[in-house]
């Protein structure tokens, strides 16, 4: 953990203090002066328990293939793992209670989750779909995957697409490039081309275009090979 001299002496707004659109740092919320950390700020620091040292936890559950990993603040991928080489059991869409003992040891106090429920939720009350009323929050998600084992200083939660992107752009070799997104559906999105790039060492993303629901070369696909299997059966 970081000592007061530290962190009063180190110039964050060059990396972990990216600001938001309300001009505050994305990990803990202080306004961006462009100066250093004042004094009076270090509580919020020290009441936070020096937050930007967490490990943090991305998950995915609750539709298919449910997996879990955790990241340092440094970037470095500590775990990763699909839910059903624990369960055993074929694109499983809950994550398994091994599974969730497995990450214990890293004790991640910060959450990325993959998309934003209630946006979600939303598009399946316009499509005429049920609405699961269990799971409009991230933190109801948490309390059904996990149980109440973790204490999570923070939680955030992504566009779908953009977690996709994400997961190809920050794992390539390149500085920047253009992301094309094509799955069956995100919250509304069926399709979206993000331009991507690495600014301070942080990655940033912008919406070029996107196709939005009920346009979907995805569900097209997963219908047509659904009833493929189907007729192989027969």
């Amino acid at each position: 953990q970081k000592t007061a001299y530290e962190i009063v002496s180190r110039d964050w707004s060059s990396d972990v203090c990216s600001s938001d659109l309300r001009n505050r740092c994305s990990i803990c919320g202080i306004r961006k002066t462009g100066a250093r950390i004042s004094a009076q700020n270090l509580c919020k620091y020290f009441t936070r328990r020096i937050i930007t040292m967490s490990n943090i936890l991305g998950i995915s559950a609750g539709f298919h293939d449910a997996a879990l990993s955790v990241v340092s603040q440094q970037g470095d991928i500590l775990f990763a793992a699909h839910s059903e080489r624990y369960s055993k059991l074929k694109n499983d869409p809950d994550i398994s209670s091994t599974l969730v003992e497995e990450i214990r040891q890293f004790d991640p106090t910060v959450v990325a989750y993959y998309e934003r429920p209630w946006a979600k939720q939303l598009r399946r009350l316009y499509a005429g779909e049920k609405v699961d009323l269990r799971s409009l929050t991230v933190k109801q998600i948490l309390q059904k995957q996990l149980g109440s084992k973790f204490v999570w200083n923070q939680i955030h939660s992504f566009n779908h697409h953009q977690s996709h992107a994400a997961a190809g752009f920050q794992t390539s070799r390149f500085s920047e490039a253009v992301v094309v997104v094509i799955d069956a559906i995100g919250e509304w999105d069926t399709i979206s081309i993000w331009a991507a790039e690495y600014i301070n060492d942080k990655a940033h993303y912008k919406l070029l275009w996107r196709q939005l629901y009920p346009h979907s070369i995805g569900l097209f696909y997963s219908a047509i090979t659904k009833r493929d299997r189907k007729s192989t059966r027969l």
